[in-house]
């Protein structure tokens, strides 16, 4: 177990220090499958040799928090075994992960890495865009709310079929009761989250595959950071 604590370690470092979303995914996939090949959760790692409690890793995200970005963090947190919220103050905006142990780490470096990937990847699209003579596409009102949450739903959709095609994966990332006690502590006000969007279905659908793709891991879409 001690070793495989320590690849834990190492693991996450490579996640919070990668340079490319390349290497964020590539690290992010390591954990997941090194988790289900020994088929242990994040709770029955010991990092840091003390008792798993629930703690809360915070992400700062400057004065303002796009819309989509709200709705990756929820995503991203329910798949680390993580519940996340969104908290605002006059120093700024932040995204908070609520986890056991070093689940809200891990959320953390895997959202701000997915936040990323698909900033290079918006980046690139509208690239392509302009170059086809489309114009500025990133200043169209409700595009790139749209292409994100083509991604964050190809991203959804990848992580789901990871879970699908392994019945350990699905344990391995409910929720601890523990960290749902937390959250209702706290007394959150819940708020709707408004994306805007536009009607054009192709524009979404360029969003997904780069999400799905990021989330399986299994080819680079965008350019290194």
């Amino acid at each position: 177990m001690k070793n495989i604590d320590e690849k834990i370690r190492k693991i996450v470092a490579l996640i919070d220090g990668a340079a490319t979303e390349g290497e964020a995914r590539a690290a992010s996939l390591a954990l997941q499958r090194l988790l289900v090949a020994n088929n242990l959760k994040l709770e029955d790692i010991n990092l840091d040799d003390s008792p798993a409690e629930v703690g809360e890793e915070v992400c700062d995200l400057g004065r303002r928090i796009p819309e989509w970005k709200k709705t990756l963090a929820l995503v991203v947190a329910a798949n680390y075994r993580c519940r996340a919220y969104t908290s605002y103050s006059n120093n700024g905006r932040t995204v908070v992960f609520v986890g056991e142990g070093e689940d809200s780490v891990v959320a953390s470096c895997c959202f701000r890495a997915s936040a990323n990937a698909a900033e290079n990847c918006f980046r690139t699209y509208s690239a392509r865009m302009k170059a086809m003579g489309y114009g500025n596409v990133s200043r169209q009102k409700g595009v790139k709310g749209t292409w994100m949450l083509g991604f964050i739903s190809g991203l959804k959709r990848a992580y789901a079929e990871q879970v699908s095609n392994d019945e350990s994966m699905a344990l391995a990332i409910v929720v601890p009761e523990s960290v749902n006690r937390h959250m209702d502590g706290i007394g959150l006000r819940t708020t709707k989250i408004k994306v805007r969007t536009t009607s054009d279905p192709y524009v979404k659908a360029d969003g997904y595959e780069s999400g799905y793709g990021f989330g399986r891991g299994d080819r680079v879409t965008a350019a290194s950071a």
